[in-house]
């Protein structure tokens, strides 16, 4: 499965692209952690990515040479009817110039290796952050620490399951993944 997250400022190409072994069938952003993207695959798998992963532990993939083509040729129209500030222009292609790769995010967390008995048996149809609980993950995080709040997220299968999945991010919030 694939998901691709856009750049409205880059329409010509998928800012990050999130990819599992499966079909992708359900997905959600963390409304605290922008960071943070939920899936829920078509065989019953929950999958977690952590956008702040650096590039260098996920697989890169060359893009299309079409793709890029026409890319260029966008680009090159877009500089016809934009002259007045050359310098701001030569600044915006140094940060959209692309190497021909794509980076394929496999997800930091997926369910798959868990146990069937505490996994869902159906395909997953509906999921959502449900809310917070901050009495979860007490001791093992600072109590004053606003990031012990774990993140739960409910998922729904076809065959009426419902499972309660809660994200606990280690100590060390930002700095946990490091390149």
């Amino acid at each position: 499965g694939v998901v691709a997250l856009w750049n409205v400022n880059n329409p010509h190409w998928p800012d990050k692209v999130l990819v599992s072994t499966g079909a992708i069938v359900a997905a959600c952003f963390s409304p605290t952690r922008p960071y943070i993207i939920y899936g829920a695959g078509a065989e019953g798998q929950v999958m977690c990515w952590d956008l702040r992963e650096p590039d260098h532990l996920h697989t890169t993939g060359l893009r299309s040479s079409v793709m890029q083509k026409k890319r260029e040729a966008a680009h090159a129209a877009a500089k016809k009817h934009k002259k007045k500030d050359k310098d701001k222009d030569k600044e915006k292609e140094k940060k959209e110039d692309v190497k021909g790769h794509l980076v394929l995010r496999y997800p930091t967390f997926t369910s798959d290796w868990l146990p069937t008995s505490e996994c869902h048996p159906y395909p997953i149809r509906s999921m959502q952050v449900m809310g917070y609980n901050s009495d979860y993950g007490k001791g093992r995080v600072a109590q004053n620490d606003a990031a012990d709040e774990s993140e739960q997220v409910a998922t729904l299968d076809e065959g009426g399951i419902l499972i309660f999945w809660v994200l606990q991010e280690l100590q060390g919030g930002e700095h946990a993944i490091q390149e």
